[in-house]
């Protein structure tokens, strides 16, 4: 959903993506920098880092964007790499500039950022959304709608009672609906093949 909004936005945001948020604080740093253009040079210190961040923020700003970071599986930061995130967004908001990040988790994030050592960062969240499991329908018509936008025949591929089968073995959770479609799928191309 995050990466559809982020079309959306066009020229108006540069997004960075962080897929895998296991790292240390400099790395983070680094990461983010270098998601948003700027190659940190091999082996620098933090002041360095933050010093390549920074500039990156700028540039992006420069450029009448927005700098907007999103970080995926962000129930695996540390409490420790989220108040890094929040340094970072002080020193954004001290130099005047907007930066916007979206974390990205399963509900344990929830319970993680409601911790008293990260009042301070829950205190800066101004957006916070859930996604639920889909209903029956709403999973037809996910599964038909990502077929279509692919050429396929959705309602082909995907009849109601197989949509029902697959919603009730997923719970209605967008990421396993996509695991048992996409198996769904080599398993009738596979069948197929042999015949």
């Amino acid at each position: 959903l995050l990466l559809e909004a982020s079309a959306r936005w066009g020229n108006r945001a540069t997004v960075a993506v962080i897929t895998n948020p296991v790292l240390t604080r400099s790395e983070l740093i680094e990461e983010i920098a270098r998601r948003l253009g700027v190659e940190p040079p091999s082996g620098a210190s933090k002041p360095r880092l933050m010093g390549c961040l920074e500039r990156a923020l700028g540039d992006v700003t420069a450029r009448s964007q927005v700098p907007v970071l999103v970080i995926e599986d962000a129930h695996q930061l540390t409490a420790e790499l989220l108040d890094e995130l929040r340094l970072v967004v002080n020193s954004e908001a001290q130099a005047g500039r907007a930066f916007e990040i979206a974390l990205v988790g399963l509900p344990s994030l929830e319970s993680q950022l409601s911790t008293p050592g990260l009042a301070s960062f829950q205190q800066r969240i101004a957006v916070h959304c859930r996604l639920e499991p889909l209903s029956h329908q709403e999973t037809r018509h996910y599964l038909h709608h990502r077929v279509n936008a692919t050429g396929g025949d959705g309602p082909k591929l995907f009849p109601r009672r197989v949509c029902s089968d697959i919603h009730d073995r997923a719970r209605g959770v967008p990421r396993a609906i996509n695991m048992l479609a996409a198996e769904a799928l080599r398993l009738a191309r596979a069948a197929g093949q042999g015949e």
